[in-house]
């Protein structure tokens, strides 16, 4: 996202604008130049030393949980009570660590009430110290008596600048290399000197290279132009900005209307098809009724008409029922003493019983269809098949047959 300002705030000191190309110090500078901006979206960049950072493992199997459960495992390692401060974080991965930080909310409040009472439309508010890159494994930002220091895996952090050369040798040690790139950006005149640039070398490994001071005219403007992926935005939950809901159709509003006329024209003829069915529906529940009468005289039309039908009709047609079919397959298997039911299955909407049986041979096989087919029903061998001494074989029974 492009910004139209970007607001630094120091821990001592005026706040500093980079406003285009240009940076202004002090209030009164910026209120001069809002007037000629069209938009003012402002990012804002909070000193490293008022955000804490923390590393937290929470043990959760879902992004939901672990959304949930993070504040409680933060404010294990907080003095302070949990409702003071505000809390960002990273992508939530159950299972990784999650990245956080932690700021004072009243803190917060003040800064983001001071950048409104000017007029600036606050959309982002980062860390000075997490826009540094880790492009290289350290990345240095040296800006007169204080020092930006960024790492390749991500931790970022502000020192003074005595003690810079401490800070980089616990920075090139946590890196667990023994060759490291370092990059360093000098703001202003501030190059070090001999015996400081000494200092810092001999802070880190021997396999260290440094690459060649670059310089800028201000911190601001480096850290305005820099892109670093792994910042983490810290206006979130409840300080989140609204979403901007103005915007134009532009060439797609002619496209946009007619959608809209046949989105209503398609919700009006449903509707109306509703109606029409509906008042067909009426007329037709209301003759059912009438032949109910006629054909079961005594008896009050029930609700549900089609299911009282369909029982009438049920005990005149033609359908056995499961318990005749047990009843016909029990009968048969009790004079077959060498065929043995493994399972069985009915199926009420085709009225059949399916069995699967083991037999000693194909002619009791045989002998116990024809058996079945006695009683008014059919059956029919599906499967038959050889095992060691017995034959596994799958038979079907429904209604349907004569009885001999």
């Amino acid at each position: 996202m492009k910004f139209d300002v970007v607001v630094w705030l120091l821990s001592d000191g005026p706040p500093i604008f980079h406003v285009g190309e240009r940076q202004l110090i002090g209030e009164d500078a910026l209120l001069a130049v809002l007037p000629r901006l069209t938009t003012r979206a402002t990012l804002l960049l909070l000193p490293c030393e008022r955000v804490l950072p923390l590393i937290i493992e929470v043990p959760a199997r879902s992004r939901r949980l672990l959304a949930r459960a993070l504040p409680f495992a933060i404010e294990e390692k907080l003095a302070v009570d949990l409702d003071t401060v505000h809390i960002a974080h990273g992508d939530l991965a159950p299972g990784m660590p999650t990245t956080a930080r932690v700021v004072d909310k009243s803190y917060l409040d003040t800064c983001l009430g001071q950048a409104r009472g000017w007029g600036l439309d606050v959309r982002s508010v980062q860390v000075d110290a997490e826009r540094v890159p880790g492009t290289s494994d350290i990345n240095l930002v040296i800006d007169h008596d204080r020092a930006l220091l960024r790492q390749r895996g991500g931790k970022a952090l502000a020192v003074g600048r005595a003690q810079l050369p401490f800070a980089l040798g616990l920075a090139a040690r946590a890196q667990g290399k023994t060759a490291l790139e370092i990059e360093t950006t000098v703001v202003g005149d501030t190059v070090p000197a001999d015996e400081e640039h000494a200092a810092l070398i001999a802070a880190v490994p021997a396999e260290a290279h440094f690459a060649p001071f670059a310089t800028t005219p201000d911190a601001l403007a480096a850290l305005a132009g820099m892109r670093s992926v792994s910042a983490i935005e810290l206006l979130q939950g409840s300080y989140a900005p609204a979403r901007d809901s103005n915007f134009s159709l532009g060439p797609w509003r002619a496209a946009a209307i007619a959608a809209g006329v046949w989105a209503l024209l398609a919700v009006g003829l449903e509707i109306g098809e509703g109606w029409w069915l509906g008042k067909h529906a009426d007329q037709a529940r209301i003759e059912a009724s009438a032949l109910y009468k006629n054909i079961f005289p005594g008896e009050a039309p029930p609700t549900d008409l089609r299911r009282a039908f369909s029982g009438h009709l049920g005990k005149d047609g033609p359908a056995l029922g499961a318990r005749p079919m047990l009843g016909i397959l029990a009968t048969a298997l009790g004079g077959e003493q060498d065929i043995t039911l493994e399972s069985l299955s009915y199926q009420r909407e085709r009225d059949e019983l399916g069995v699967q049986l083991l037999a000693r041979n194909l002619a009791d096989l045989d002998r116990l269809k024809q058996t079945v087919e006695r009683s008014a029903v059919q059956a029919q061998v599906n499967s038959a098949e050889q095992e060691a001494n017995q034959v596994r074989a799958r038979m079907r029974i429904r209604h349907g047959g004569q009885p001999g």
